[in-house]
């Protein structure tokens, strides 16, 4: 792990593109290290409501933003996820790239003449924007292992919300050593930490 940029320098890059005005590499980066998504979920188009449509959208309201996804890889045993983000900067970077593009839709992931990327280009087109060219995967892994260290339990259940995606597969996957999940009644698990807290899911 030690190739990976720390969590540390995640939040300089983050803040070296807010001050630099790169709004639309500044919003993808604040969504895969904050809400902890895959690429496919950023794939949205910035509104000002939202639409019908089994789309993902960045809903740009008076006071905050609406992150709602109902295009992701589980969201058939998950269903719709939304997400309500109060983060000033997050909402400053959508004003203004919604200001520049001046449509009613907004694709986040769109080429320079403002038209939507292909699925097939999204993993090329968001290494190119993140700090050393990290994957999603690569940020999933920075923010996991730093859990691994605190034992914070509930933000290991806020990403297991946020991604649609069960604990014990989280703790699986990323080989967690100070976790441990135990099932109980009623299709309940209980999460315990290497700290002696537990959390019932």
């Amino acid at each position: 792990l030690d190739e990976l940029p720390s969590r540390k320098q995640i939040d300089d890059y983050l803040n070296k593109l807010y001050n630099e005005g790169e709004w639309r590499s500044y919003i993808i980066n604040y969504l895969l290290a904050n809400i902890y998504v895959r690429n496919k979920d950023v794939n949205a188009l910035i509104v000002s409501r939202v639409g019908k449509d089994k789309e993902n959208y960045i809903v740009n309201r008076k006071n905050d933003v609406l992150f709602v996804r109902r295009d992701y890889k589980t969201k058939g045993t998950y269903g719709e996820k939304q997400n309500q983000i109060k983060s000033a900067k997050l909402k400053k970077a959508v004003d203004e790239l919604q200001k520049e593009s001046e449509k009613k839709e907004t694709p986040l992931l769109a080429k320079i003449n403002g038209q939507r990327i292909g699925d097939d280009s999204l993993t090329n087109y968001i290494k190119e924007r993140t700090l050393k060219n990290i994957t999603e995967s690569d940020m999933m892994k920075i923010t996991i292992n730093q859990i691994d260290e605190t034992g914070d339990l509930r933000k290991l259940k806020m990403i297991s919300d946020n991604r649609g995606t069960s604990i014990k597969t989280l703790i699986d996957n990323y080989k967690l050593k100070g976790f441990a999940t135990e099932d109980v009644e009623d299709g309940k698990v209980k999460v315990s930490n290497d700290k002696g807290m537990d959390l019932m899911v």
